[in-house]
């Protein structure tokens, strides 16, 4: 007989880790601990319990129980440390000169917010500032000077905090760039940018260097909403489409020329960091960076990567390094599309068997992401597209194609004495061609804007069962896949 569940340790202490970090964020710090301990303490009782009742055969239930413990404390108390570094505020409200690099840029609403590390704050060391309106044509990795009012934020657990902020700024007057930062990350991040734009003017470059790099800054509010309202927003966060595509090519181009896979894997690792790191190691680039990591290196001991288990590594080792990142929309939406790829498409693909392969695989990879994240998009973007399948159906080849061409003719204008207007002019008429068909797409007015929690409830226990991750038997699958559909329907037809 068949377990209920395929278990995956892994995911197990994965999941303990997290929760210990959920726990400390959303309740009052020793009201935290007490539950911490609580949790520990009931782990403690099962884990003896599994020991006198069942002897020393279930001594490997009694380890991970204590491992998961274990985890759940460590992830408790790494989010203490960091919320500790963060509320270290040590700068009184008032008007300052300051100087920061800048960490991150992200147009909302029609209004640009920005984020800068590294700050001084008249000469003296602070923690990190946030300004939501921010009227300067700033980049990614510049070093900026200017005169802001600032003021402490409030609250441990407050939409600042999950950004790393400790102060917010306002009425910033005098902004001017006063160097970069010297990383080689930022020095590769600016030779793109200055490649791309100096290939041409206008929405082309501009939607090239956020393929490219994920970086959006430069995109208007309207050509972001355009490709958010059909669904496609995710070209722009450099993720498992953008990396998987560099260690394929890599690997197949090293794989030919050097042979041997021990020689050529470290390469292939090292390029894949890089390209992380370029693109400012994003929760959903370093999620896709770990696990094509872990496949190159399965590869080269000739193993079978587990994909659960490298997703769950993934996500141990992003919340391990910033556990804030847990309750951004980014690792939200990053992570639960890579789940659905790793237990609903296979499903989901034997149901489309009787279409040719590739148009079964392109929409069965659709359709399991798309099931995955409509009631998170409404929740975070108030709508989810209808036409989100057909614009991926169609447009995501052309963004490979155009990703594929703008690395191809990167290289080539650093290498040639050629002029990138040249060089970039295929994939900049493959961009403007998204760019007119995006447009078309978003004149289409369906949408699901409203999937209520109550509905969540039952949509995704549902869905979870419908995956192979459950073993149950195929009539109960077929409800649990029937009603996920309903609920769909209905949120599509009602809402």
């Amino acid at each position: 007989m068949k377990k209920l569940i395929n278990f995956r340790p892994f995911a197990a202490l994965a999941l303990s880790f997290m929760a210990g970090v959920v726990v400390r964020f959303y309740f009052v710090k020793y009201l935290a601990l007490a539950i911490a301990v609580f949790a520990v303490a009931v782990f403690l009782v099962l884990a003896a319990y599994e020991i006198i009742r069942k002897g020393q055969q279930k001594v490997g239930r009694t380890v991970l129980a204590l491992l998961c413990a274990m985890f759940a404390v460590i992830g408790y108390v790494r989010l203490d440390l960091k919320l500790d570094k963060v509320n270290d505020k040590n700068i009184p409200s008032g008007t300052y000169t300051i100087v920061g690099e800048v960490k991150d840029i992200s147009v909302k609403s029609g209004y640009k917010s920005i984020i800068l590390t590294s700050c001084r704050y008249n000469g003296k060391a602070g923690g990190d500032l946030y300004i939501k309106n921010f009227d300067f044509d700033a980049r990614l990795y510049e070093v900026l000077e200017f005169n802001c009012e600032i003021a402490a934020t409030d609250g441990e657990n407050s939409f600042y905090t999950v950004y790393g902020a400790a102060y917010t700024g306002e009425k910033c007057k005098d902004i001017k760039t006063v160097g970069r930062s010297d990383s080689l990350f930022a020095k590769i991040k600016f030779k793109i940018d200055e490649t791309f734009l100096s290939a041409g003017s206008g929405d082309a470059s501009f939607v090239a260097i956020a393929i490219f790099t994920g970086d959006t800054s430069r995109m208007g509010f309207d050509e972001i909403t355009t490709f958010r309202s059909i669904g496609i927003a995710h070209i722009f966060a450099v993720s498992g489409m953008h990396i998987g595509l560099v260690y394929v090519a890599i690997g197949g181009l090293l794989g030919k020329i050097i042979k041997k896979r021990k020689i050529y894997t470290p390469i292939i690792c090292a390029a894949i960091i890089l390209y992380a790191g370029v693109c400012g190691f994003s929760p959903s680039a370093l999620r896709a960076a770990i696990i094509c990591i872990c496949l190159a290196f399965s590869n080269m001991i000739g193993r079978k990567v587990d994909k659960l288990n490298s997703l769950s590594l993934a996500a141990f080792i992003v919340v391990m390094i910033n556990p804030l990142d847990l309750f951004s929309v980014g690792f939200s939406l990053s992570f639960a599309i890579s789940l659905a790829l790793i237990i609903l498409l296979p499903p989901v693909k034997r149901a489309l068997n009787f279409l040719p392969d590739k148009i079964s695989e392109s929409l069965s990879a659709i359709i399991a992401s798309e099931a995955v994240v409509v009631p998170l998009s409404v929740y975070y973007f108030g709508a989810f597209p209808l036409t989100a399948v057909v614009a991926n159906l169609i447009l995501i080849p052309v963004v490979t194609v155009t990703f594929y061409l703008l690395w191809i003719f990167f290289i080539l204008c650093l290498i040639l004495p050629v002029s990138p207007t040249i060089l970039l002019f295929a994939p900049y008429m493959l961009i403007d061609g998204t760019l007119i068909v995006s447009g078309y797409m978003a004149d289409v007015p369906l949408f699901v804007n409203a999937f209520p929690t109550a509905m969540s409830a039952v949509y995704y226990p549902s869905l979870f069962i419908s995956s192979d991750v459950v073993n149950a038997p195929k009539a109960v699958k077929y409800i649990t896949s029937g009603i996920c559909f309903i609920l769909f329907l209905l949120a599509a037809a009602l809402f």
